[in-house]
């Protein structure tokens, strides 16, 4: 009761945007908490679907997919910081402009993309590749077939995310990605109560319906007054805008695959050096500890785009104290950890029974793992919104140029907690440099690389 009230006074608000901030933070508690709720009841039953081996494959397999957001060449974040800044100047058909752009290009890259991975797919040794029986190789060709086409479709229609949350309103963006969860979590019940377990109807429920419902989704929100003048057309397409949205983008982009290679082979790492079980251990204590990083994004989302519009408008003052109540509520996250440490044992317990045992030294580095991500997105976030990305770009790269071996080794020497010291010096260093740089910016000191 203590901590809600504290945060319903970080939540106080003084002007327009603090009121859309609060509105949105409020309704996307009530949304994302569905969605917690959802995507951890969605892991046992999962597991009770195949098993704990097959599990870690699907969980490998679904991440070097998610590879493939990457090489969006940063556009989906340009966009959402030139979009922002069009509304804050009323821009109106500028904005229009981008929105049609913006889908023009990502279906221009993630069509022919697709279509080539779904080649490459037919020569890929996917049993030696994550280090599984080789009686899993054709099923695995399969899953990886089924999960190109429909995670090339989810890059291009979930750019109406990308308009929504640049538009203020991430609690409309959360509930159409909660309804598909749901409907995922309830088809994969009824596949527990009526089909054997299978790698391939997993792969097929968990990324086709989250595409079906954008889908829905989008024709309903252009459909609305408040978009239908956003929808995307072909006449309001302007090529020439790429440019604009990638001089920002780029550098979102660089960011992305240094961060491909810092965070996204966690899993890989471990299916090969630990094996797949151990994969199952990791993601199912890091979806525990990441509950509490889930609710601090909640409150995160809208920030981004508030302080793209608060920095075009140079409002200090609003920038400072949104500033001062994000670090608060940092500090209130520790006592939050420390707790769910403490009582993990019996979480794990209850939650996932006996087949997944999960060492307390791997929980410990989970958990200090997850909360120095929480502290770097608070920063990060403000960063990207104003859009002085230069040095975080030049950390994430630093950290990404060493981190391969670094973990690869560390992994084999020391196990989970070996392989999670790069990503968690990564996040503290990234911290520690954008709250210096958030600093100089509002209080107008930033100079050089401080400033770009």
């Amino acid at each position: 009761m203590i901590m809600f009230q504290r945060l319903k006074k970080l939540l106080s608000s003084e002007n327009h945007r603090s009121d859309n901030l609060k509105k949105n933070v409020v309704a996307s508690f009530g949304i994302k908490g569905i969605n917690i709720l959802t995507s951890l009841l969605l892991i046992p039953i999962t597991i009770d679907y195949v098993n704990p081996t097959q599990y870690g494959i699907w969980l490998t397999l679904s991440s070097i997919i998610t590879w493939i957001s990457y090489f969006d060449f940063g556009l989906s974040l340009g966009f959402k910081n030139r979009f922002a800044e069009a509304k804050a100047m009323n821009d109106i058909p500028l904005a229009k402009q981008y929105v049609s752009t913006t889908y023009a290009l990502m279906a221009l890259i993630f069509i022919p993309f697709c279509l080539v991975l779904l080649v490459v797919n037919h020569f890929l040794d996917w049993p030696s590749i994550i280090k599984v029986s080789a009686s899993y190789r054709e099923e695995l060709r399969r899953v990886f077939e089924i999960l190109i086409i429909f995670f090339s479709a989810d890059m291009i229609v979930k750019t109406l995310f990308t308009l929504l949350d640049a538009d203020q309103q991430p609690a409309l963006s959360a509930a159409i990605r909660t309804s598909g969860q749901v409907i995922t979590l309830i088809i994969i019940y009824v596949m527990t109560l009526t089909t054997k377990g299978s790698l391939i109807n997993l792969s097929f429920i968990y990324s086709a319906i989250p595409v079906l419902v954008l889908i829905i989704a989008s024709i309903i929100v252009f459909k609305n007054k408040h978009y239908s003048e956003f929808t995307p057309l072909f006449k309001n397409i302007r090529l020439k805008l790429t440019g604009k949205i990638l001089s920002l983008g780029w550098q979102f982009f660089v960011i992305m695959l240094s961060m491909l290679l810092i965070f996204q082979l966690i899993n890989i790492l471990i299916a090969r050096n630990l094996g797949p079980e151990v994969v199952t251990e990791y993601n199912v204590a890091y979806k525990y500890f990441s509950a509490v990083l889930m609710v601090v994004m909640i409150i995160l989302n809208p920030y981004w785009a508030a302080f793209t519009d608060a920095y075009t408008l140079e409002d200090k003052h609003w920038m400072k104290k949104s500033l001062s109540q994000l670090e608060k509520m940092c500090l209130i996250c520790i006592p939050l950890f420390i707790l769910m440490l403490i009582i993990s044992p019996w979480v794990y317990k209850i939650w996932v029974g006996e087949k997944v045992q999960i060492p307390f030294i791997s929980s410990l580095m989970i958990a200090f793992f997850t909360f120095a991500q929480t502290l770097s997105s608070v920063y990060t976030y403000i960063i990207n919104g104003i859009g002085k990305v230069r040095l975080q770009t030049i950390i994430y790269v630093t950290f990404a140029i060493i981190a391969v071996p670094i973990m690869n080794y560390a992994s084999q020497r020391y196990g989970i907690v070996g392989l999670l010291s790069i990503p968690t010096l990564t996040y503290l260093a990234q911290a520690f440099a954008c709250k210096i740089q958030v600093g100089k910016l509002i209080d107008n000191q930033a100079k050089g690389i401080w400033k770009k």
